[in-house]
């Protein structure tokens, strides 16, 4: 669902995701990874700041770019 091209937030930014099953992420964006698909990139790494079922705050986890439905700023 999201563009890559749309997304602005720098690596360092905290952010919120929610992605299409709902489910709201807390965290620091780390990197974007590419697919095989070509040189755009396909996941964002965020370390979550704050635990979502079932994943722990500290954890890294992987978000797929085409699950992303909403993004944004979180203030520190």
């Amino acid at each position: 669902m999201t563009d890559s091209r749309q997304l602005i937030f720098p690596i360092g930014a905290s952010v919120s995701v929610v992605v299409l099953t709902g489910t709201i992420y807390y965290g620091t964006i780390i990197r974007e990874s590419r697919g095989t698909d070509g040189p755009a990139p396909s996941f964002i790494l965020i370390q979550l700041t704050s635990a979502t079922s079932p994943y722990s705050a500290g954890e890294i986890v992987a978000i797929n770019l085409s699950s992303i439905i909403a993004i944004g700023p979180v203030s520190a």
